[in-house]
């Protein structure tokens, strides 16, 4: 009860999984959910955050924390993050 893991999401999403050149360098313009989650585990594990949500989290959440428009086809728009 006292981890808030989509807080935690939300946390490395704000801060471009500390690796920004992925999100602003990227000549696909969309990132998929699975990298998504790579990017959210390598960013806690860099934080030294001791609890890391499971992918299955992950996937259904990030459908609720992120608006419909920047979710296609199983990937994020990079334009979520401008």
């Amino acid at each position: 009860k006292l981890w808030n893991k989509q807080q935690e999401i939300l946390e490395s999403f704000e801060n471009k999984f500390n690796k920004p050149d992925i999100i602003e360098n990227n000549n696909n313009n969309y990132l998929s959910i699975y990298d998504a989650y790579i990017l959210y585990c390598k960013y806690s594990n860099n934080n030294n955050k001791i609890l890391t949500v499971s992918k299955k989290y992950f996937e259904k959440k990030i459908i609720k924390l992120i608006p419909n428009e920047f979710i296609w086809n199983n990937t994020i728009l990079l334009t979520y993050w401008n």
